[in-house]
């Protein structure tokens, strides 16, 4: 069984009144066009959280692979604190990439590190601790990995 919240929004008559007319053009009732303004105002909130934390690299790759899997934004805005924990000072990047093991592309999560190799990796495998614990919301569809400050960012 669906379970159902109700929430009441008062809106100006002007509003309420734009809202009708583009629901009446689009030929779909006001509550539903409301639903998908909604949603559409949501996620775009969620993309610029995600800005905020993370740097992405090649933009239109990550949010095009974003748009495909929306599932994912939420797991990167919860995952943001967890790797801070390990890593304060890093720099963290978003990447769209191909991976030729598999047919499909990933979205990886670049920890930009100056540690030691040997004390990062403790570091990952600390916080790789928690990150199995996660259920599998990724789904495959996004990693966690190490770069180096002196490589190509």
């Amino acid at each position: 069984m669906s379970e159902s919240n109700t929430l009441t929004i008062l809106l100006p008559k002007e509003d309420s009144d734009r809202l009708a007319v583009e629901a009446k053009r689009r030929q779909i009732d006001p509550i539903t066009l409301a639903q998908i303004l909604l949603h559409k105002s949501l996620a775009k909130l969620d993309v610029e959280s995600l800005e905020k934390l993370y740097t992405f690299r090649v933009k239109t790759e990550v949010l095009d692979y974003l748009e495909k899997y929306p599932f994912l934004i939420p797991l990167l805005l919860e995952v943001h604190p967890h790797i801070r924990q390990h890593f304060p000072d890093s720099p963290l990047f978003l990447q769209y990439v191909p991976d030729p093991e598999i047919d499909e592309p990933q979205l990886v999560v670049y920890i930009v590190t100056n540690l030691d190799p040997e004390e990062a990796l403790d570091r990952l495998d600390i916080f790789h601790d928690w990150w199995v614990k996660v259920p599998n919301r990724g789904q495959d569809k996004m990693y966690i990995s190490l770069d180096r400050v002196d490589d190509d960012i």
